[in-house]
């Protein structure tokens, strides 16, 4: 990956692909975090929404979370696609997600986290412990308690015991964050 980006920015910005004359960042988030930053502006709601959205991303929600129809984002979608950011309804490659999910500022993202939480919550086929991740990088704690439990409730009804002590143990402590004993 680090080659690929490597060689991206020497073509993108015109620069010699002679040996002695690449680039060398410090890193490929450097690198990815340039690149992202570089997309047009039609794009940044979109990589935003996405990052938060991670594994959870997909046209329909996307499109909700944006107050538009899928169509709207063909556009920005394609491009997002071109650019090697996205592949389909997923990030091409772990390092570009954390790279646009550090471009979200620290506040939206939280805003994110919570209005993905609530979209979700909507669809019956989402796992209970999905929503709860939002809720929780939303830093709602009492919304992340309940989805937990919720969780955990599933865990027992499909006889996975371990792993609902281990939900209701992120609960409890959810609980305890929003104050509720």
């Amino acid at each position: 990956l680090f080659t690929l980006e490597t060689l991206k920015d020497a073509v993108l910005h015109g620069r010699d692909l002679a040996c002695d004359a690449l680039p060398t960042p410090t890193t490929v988030q450097d690198l990815l975090e340039a690149r992202l930053s570089e997309l047009p502006a039609q794009c940044t709601d979109l990589l935003r929404v996405a990052a938060v959205a991670g594994a959870d991303l997909t046209v329909e929600r996307a499109a909700t979370m944006l107050s538009c129809s899928p169509l709207e984002l063909a556009q920005a979608w394609t491009r997002l696609e071109t650019a090697n950011v996205l592949a389909g309804q997923r990030f091409a490659h772990d390092l570009v997600h954390d790279s646009a999910l550090r471009l979200v500022p620290s506040a939206l993202r939280r805003v994110l986290h919570a209005s993905w939480a609530a979209l979700m919550t909507r669809d019956a086929a989402v796992a209970p412990g999905r929503v709860a991740a939002h809720w929780q990088a939303a830093e709602r704690w009492g919304e992340a308690a309940r989805s937990w439990f919720a969780a955990a409730v599933a865990a027992r009804r499909a006889g996975r015991l371990v792993e609902e002590v281990e939900l209701l143990e992120r609960a409890a402590e959810r609980h305890a964050q929003a104050g509720d004993e």
